[in-house]
């Protein structure tokens, strides 16, 4: 999640130096960069998202960031599905 950011607040230093995108085209490649931002925060965030409705605590490299809520496997099953479509 910490590269996302960076990669994002990249691209936002970076938007006056991008090329502009001109006609219908040029609309679609703008679309098409939003949604591959999106995607790359989304499909993370649904997997914690995942985690924690599975009752797991997140602790990368043994530093706890949050413990796991309480077992919900219904809400789970649908972030699960749509983690998996989205990727």
């Amino acid at each position: 999640m910490g590269l996302i950011a960076l990669r994002a607040l990249w691209a936002l230093i970076n938007l006056p130096r991008r090329p502009a995108y001109a006609g219908k085209l040029g609309r679609i490649a703008a679309f098409s960069y939003l949604l591959l931002y999106l995607l790359i925060l989304g499909i993370p965030a649904l997997g914690l998202y995942m985690t924690w409705l599975g009752g797991q605590p997140f602790t990368p490299l043994g530093i706890p960031l949050f413990d796991g809520g309480s077992a919900n496997s219904k809400r789970m099953m649908f972030a699960r599905q749509w983690h998996g479509w989205l990727g």
